[in-house]
């Protein structure tokens, strides 16, 4: 069978990227789908476009690059940081693919803004959402996989109707433990028949201190803290308590030990 790896959310994260992209040449996978979101967030966005733009066969678009092209995107020393080049590249990049892999019809989207936010805990109703907002009468789906909320899932829907909604994880900012993740499909690509299919989610630890000190000595970085937080616990920052930078900076202090 061939391996398509699927990465998404990597949010400026370059430390997390090289760990994954690492672990996928290990794995002898060369063909690699990025579902969107290379920027926000994080230290290095240009890095991550100019790597994605090199090593993946396909590129999404996500909510946060699409802040920026509709210049709802209020940090202006983020995109001169990105530059022009780049930010004309981002607005080439196609909101939905639609592929046959082992004789099933898969759909990868990143999310927002095709998609209202899913989950993390998926109802039937918002599955069918999902699947409505890129589904069409001549061309339905059985598969559809998606991002945005930093959490591997996969639910089906409806007992004995062959489709499937799952989340990839994220690269970048893992919203569940301070690790790096990204999706492996297994099977045939571009084929109609029916054959073996299968896929496997990974996770692996990245020197999230790196990124952290690479974030703080940032002279552009917008909302510090609320970065550190994520990177250094894997959670949400909207969830994270009001200490400030001293906080994480001690934190990171007492990782090194």
């Amino acid at each position: 069978m061939q391996q398509l790896a699927l990465i998404a959310d990597i949010h400026g994260n370059m430390e997390a990227l090289r760990t994954v992209a690492h672990d996928i040449k290990q794995r002898g996978i060369t063909q690699i789908y990025c579902m969107g979101d290379m920027v926000g967030k994080g230290p290095q966005p240009g890095e991550v476009i100019d790597w994605c733009r090199q090593n993946c066969a396909v590129v999404l678009l996500g909510n946060h690059e699409d802040y920026m092209l509709q210049g709802t995107y209020f940090y202006p020393h983020v995109l001169e940081e990105i530059g022009k080049e780049r930010l004309d590249w981002l607005a080439t990049l196609p909101l939905i693919h639609k592929m046959w892999i082992s004789g099933r019809r898969v759909c990868l989207l990143h999310g927002r803004p095709v998609a209202p936010l899913t989950g993390p805990f998926l109802t039937e109703q918002a599955i069918e959402t999902m699947f409505k907002a890129v589904e069409e009468k001549d061309d339905l789906l059985d598969w559809v996989g998606y991002a945005d909320i930093h959490r591997q899932i996969k639910c089906d829907f409806s007992a004995g109707s062959g489709k499937t909604l799952f989340n990839i994880g994220s690269v970048g900012s893992n919203y569940s433990e301070p690790l790096c993740s990204y999706t492996i499909l297994k099977g045939e690509l571009h084929s109609k028949e029916k054959s073996a299919f299968s896929f496997e989610y990974i996770t692996l630890p990245y020197d999230n201190v790196a990124t952290a000190k690479l974030a703080q000595k940032s002279t552009w970085l917008p909302n510090k803290d609320d970065y550190l937080y994520e990177v250094l616990t894997g959670k949400y920052f909207l969830n994270r308590p009001h200490e400030k930078t001293a906080y994480w900076l001690k934190l990171l202090e007492e990782k090194e030990k």
